[in-house]
């Protein structure tokens, strides 16, 4: 019976060092945030400039083909002293209930 020693085995230092684009990415805060920029900035794209633009519209009497101009709460004023949109309003709320309370009934 033949009986294999191992070897030993001698690293030696033939690897290159990391460059500094591995040491900067190696590091677990920077990862995260490079991870996260895209997403955070598709949230910025698709969602904060519709909301801030409808805010801007909202005080201003802008059209489509014409630029707006300021208003302030003149809009607000009209909308709330418009007997059609309290009406909407009911029916909004009321279906809105109907639906709430037949959903629950039927989720028992």
């Amino acid at each position: 019976m033949s009986v294999t020693t191992a070897t030993e085995l001698h690293w030696s230092k033939n690897r290159r060092e990391a460059s500094w684009l591995v040491k900067f990415f190696d590091n677990k805060a920077v990862l995260v945030v490079a991870c996260l920029l895209p997403a955070l900035g598709l949230l910025g794209v698709f969602l904060t400039y519709p909301l801030g633009l409808g805010i801007y519209l909202a005080f201003t009497d802008a059209t489509i083909g014409r630029r707006g101009i300021w208003v302030g709460l003149e809009n607000f004023e009209y909308l709330f002293t418009d007997p059609i949109f309290w009406n909407a309003v009911f029916f909004s709320v009321f279906y809105t209930g109907i639906a709430t309370i037949g959903k629950f009934g039927l989720g028992l």
